[in-house]
């Protein structure tokens, strides 16, 4: 025991008190508590591992090492496990998962807008926006039918409703700043891009992500202006950035706050990178 060591305990002594315990590092993968899947790839020499945003760890090897073996050599990296699934706990805990059902609160241009599904005598679904929701009408006979199908139509529905407004109002956006700016494309096009907001290729053509309708007019314009700027530079040269400050001078906040904020819509991808399976309807 060193000096600090036996003056720490003596202090303790003195005073009546437990000394507080060192935290004990795990001495197994499985005490964590941390759910793992081992992908085998016959070709990979190394392991690699890494938590992913649902908060489970991916661990890729080949055949030839055992799962006994792999979760050896993960124990020297369990601070760092450990800190990156507190790090997904905390993005789960911002963005909890949405449920289709009555009442969900679903984001559109920067709200959060309610979801209210009304079963009609309507013969074909249909979608009607208001400033606080958008009601969902559907027909009485689906209700005849199996959960599965009646929540395939639904989403289907739905994700089909938000596309078409996205369309018309992010083309709107493009407009507006293309005559500003005196940048236009050649062609625009929305695409339901994992994790691309936009791009602009060299021939002059935009691309969308049509789930930037979800946020608000700043951080769409952030994007807009961005792929149009590329028009005239195809790289993120100095004379990119200074040209989309000239018509965003804090395109740098725009920036971050869609950074921090896209799992916002994390609930529109076919399969949500949080959680392990889509929204369940209800």
């Amino acid at each position: 025991m060193g000096l600090f060591e036996e003056v720490q305990k003596e202090f303790y002594d003195f005073i009546g008190a437990k000394r507080p315990e060192k935290a004990q590092k795990p001495r197994s993968i499985e005490e964590l508590e941390v759910p793992y899947i081992i992908e085998r790839r016959p070709r990979k020499r190394r392991i690699s591992f890494t938590v992913m945003h649902s908060g489970v760890l991916k661990v890729s090897a080949n055949q030839s090492i055992s799962e006994k073996e792999i979760l050896e050599l993960l124990i020297p990296h369990v601070d760092w496990i450990r800190s990156q699934s507190e790090e997904r706990r905390r993005v789960k805990e911002k963005f909890p998962q949405k449920i289709w059902r009555s009442g969900e609160l679903f984001p559109y241009a920067g709200e959060d807008i309610k979801l209210v599904l009304s079963p009609s005598e309507t013969k074909k679904a249909f979608i009607r926006f208001f400033s606080e929701s958008f009601e969902y009408f559907f027909p009485m006979s689906w209700l005849d039918e199996e959960t599965r199908l009646i929540e395939e139509k639904l989403h289907e529905g739905l994700l089909k409703f938000f596309k078409q407004r996205a369309s018309l109002e992010l083309n709107e956006r493009v407009n507006h700043w293309a005559e500003v700016m005196d940048l236009h494309p050649r062609s625009l096009s929305f695409r339901n891009q994992k994790s691309r907001w936009g791009s602009c290729s060299s021939q002059g053509r935009v691309n969308l992500n049509w789930k930037l309708a979800c946020f608000d007019k700043k951080i769409q314009d952030y994007v807009v202006i961005h792929e149009l700027a590329h028009l005239k530079h195809q790289n993120h040269s100095k004379r990119f950035w200074n040209l989309v400050s000239v018509y965003m001078p804090d395109y740098k906040t725009h920036s971050n706050r869609l950074e921090n904020s896209s799992f916002k819509v994390d609930c529109f991808l076919p399969k949500s990178e949080l959680y392990d399976v889509n929204p369940s309807w209800s």
